[in-house]
């Protein structure tokens, strides 16, 4: 309901500034995340791999610490915390801090979020997984270089081979077609390695 998510909003920016960026951070990444996934993020915040992207102030100048916002939010009522697990305690409010990132901020904040996380994966695959979702959304309409395809593709790759091995096909399926999605019309010839990997 649309009076319900202005009510949410308008409480939303009352809050302190570094919160309302968290919260940001942590709507991209669905109605749930594990606090060691934003403390991955919140490293590569203060690396400055993510900046100006939230629409809430100069976030290159704010230093985030998430472990203190996180408990903050669940201070707040904004989110549960059950184990690792921080959840927003409604989906309306999570859906209602996303939509207030700008429209023309989102896609860049999800590839941006995505690529600091392959940085620290570490051959983590829950971690690789979170950071390919993040880039396939932000690919979503995208226009890509021919770089961007074949590295994007590549991710989709590694991916999937880590959700066959988890016997998760029908997640190892979805990343085989979008690592698809991303190749050149011209992939047997520019891409064979890449494109064979994917149709095998």
């Amino acid at each position: 309901s649309d009076g319900v998510a202005e009510l949410l909003a308008t409480r939303f920016n009352q809050l302190p500034l570094p919160l309302m960026q968290t919260m940001k951070i942590a709507s991209c990444l669905g109605s749930q995340v594990e606090g060691s996934i934003l403390m991955r993020i919140s490293n590569a915040i203060e690396a400055g791999a993510i900046q100006g992207l939230l629409g809430a102030g100069p976030f290159s100048q704010i230093t985030l610490n998430m472990q203190d916002m996180l408990q903050m939010a669940t201070n707040e009522g904004l989110m549960e915390k059950a184990g690792p697990l921080y959840q927003f305690t409604h989906d309306i409010l999570q859906q209602t801090i996303y939509e207030l990132i700008p429209n023309d901020n989102r896609k860049l904040l999800h590839k941006s979020l995505g690529m600091s996380l392959l940085q620290c994966a570490e051959n983590n695959p829950e971690v690789h997984a979170i950071a390919t979702d993040q880039i396939n959304i932000s690919c979503k309409g995208a226009i890509l270089s021919p770089e961007e395809r074949s590295l994007f593709a590549a991710i989709n790759v590694t991916a999937a081979k880590a959700s066959l091995e988890d016997s998760n096909f029908e997640q190892a399926r979805s990343y085989i077609d979008a690592g698809i999605g991303m190749l050149e019309a011209e992939c047997w010839e520019k891409q064979y390695s890449l494109s064979l990997e994917l149709f095998e």
